[in-house]
């Protein structure tokens, strides 16, 4: 048997396959990659795979959607309050924000207008739909407890009932008629 010293092997693959084959593939190409490091005890890898297709239901898991939330659709994970802030981590910003918020909303201060500049990927989303689960009227005992904390250290006891809108604009078009359930078409915002 041929002994190998303990010297960092690195190796990097990627692999289009499609949807069936990223399922059917997936362990046979991870011992691939880790035979690939050719006998010395490899320190760490990495295995990345890329579709050659996107699935739009699987990416949507990861998706944050204001409007799905607004609409009470959508995994639970957004859409649900509770589950939305418990795994949620609350950056600095965020509960900066949550904060002025929540003293705006009590009548205690608190900004009037936020403007959210951050690039792609920079949370804008993600706080959207945290300022609406605020706002859900969802018990305060009932979300997780640094959500508690935090309205709490804010000087408020209890969120007040608050009557909620969303507008995306990514799901509206200028001119576009819009048929309501009972058949009524509405030509504006």
């Amino acid at each position: 048997e041929h002994q190998c010293p303990d010297l960092p092997a690195y190796t990097m693959e990627a692999q289009v396959l499609g949807a069936r084959q990223y399922r059917q593939r997936l362990r046979p190409f991870g011992e691939k990659v880790l035979l690939a490091a050719m006998g010395a005890r490899p320190s760490w890898a990495l295995l990345a795979l890329t579709l050659a297709e996107a699935e739009e239901r699987w990416l949507a898991e990861f998706a944050a959607d204001l409007h799905q939330v607004a609409a009470g659709s959508g995994g639970s994970e957004y859409a649900d309050p509770v589950e939305f802030f418990r795994r949620t981590y609350l950056t600095e910003g965020l509960r900066q924000l949550l904060s002025e918020a929540t003293r705006r909303l009590a009548g205690t201060g608190g900004v009037p207008v936020v403007d959210l500049q951050t690039t792609f990927g920079g949370g804008k989303t993600h706080t959207l739909i945290a300022l609406w689960h605020l706002c859900s009227g969802t018990p305060l005992a009932e979300l997780p407890e640094e959500v508690q904390d935090l309205v709490r250290a804010a000087g408020v006891d209890q969120l007040p009932q608050v009557a909620r809108a969303a507008l995306v604009g990514t799901r509206i078009a200028p001119g576009q008629v819009s048929v309501k359930p009972d058949g009524t078409e509405v030509a504006t915002l």
